[in-house]
């Protein structure tokens, strides 16, 4: 503030290069959402002076989602380890200026973990959907949570299939980009992947 001389700013910032260490922690009320302070204190030293980050954001599980979604859709990061494919199906008009896109996530049952619950095997996974247009316009990020149940005597079998998730989508004409987050809840596995479709063509 106040100074045309960078250069000593810019000569503290290069030192903190050279002489930094990374310790890493994890809360143990991880994913509230609140702003927590951090403290670091250094035993046994009186002559060095610390400094450090004062807090941070402790984003939730699905805030998280929600922003690698739209980093998947605004730099074309696509981690896919759930192996999950994306199908659109042909649009229905919706007023002057809209169509219904429908939409199918793709995910090989056999990537997923299920827990055994009665007579059925469980899942659960949250999707993340955001689009951009044209021009640029990005939607909001939709999240849907879907619970997949297999009765027992099929389980084997149905390991072998993709499980299907249908959504609709609402798009104005002309091209599009979309982006789905996808979650295995109890694995805790994601994958980002892309689908590119023209509305309306």
């Amino acid at each position: 503030i106040n100074t045309n001389n960078f250069l000593p700013m810019l000569e503290r910032v290069g030192d903190d290069f050279d002489t930094f260490y990374a310790l890493g922690y994890t809360s143990p009320a991880g994913g509230s959402g609140r702003y927590r302070e951090i403290e670091v204190k250094l035993k046994g030293r009186k002559d060095v002076r610390l400094r450090h980050r004062e807090g941070y954001r402790d984003k939730s599980v699905g805030i998280r989602m929600s922003e690698q979604t739209l980093a998947a859709l605004n730099y074309g990061y696509a981690k896919n380890e759930l192996k999950v494919e994306l199908e659109f199906g042909r649009g229905t008009r919706k007023g002057d200026d809209a169509f219904l896109i429908p939409l199918v996530v793709k995910i090989p049952m056999g990537n997923l973990a299920f827990v055994p619950r009665d007579d059925l095997q469980r899942a659960s996974v949250r999707l993340y959907i955001t689009a951009r247009n044209e021009e640029g316009g990005i939607a909001p990020v939709e999240e849907v949570s879907v619970p997949i149940e297999i009765p027992q005597e099929n389980f084997d079998r149905a390991r072998a299939q993709a499980y299907h998730l249908q959504h609709t989508l609402m798009m104005a004409p002309g091209g599009q980009l979309v982006a789905v987050g996808v979650r295995d809840e109890i694995g805790a596995v994601t994958a980002f992947v892309l689908g590119g479709l023209r509305v309306g063509a």
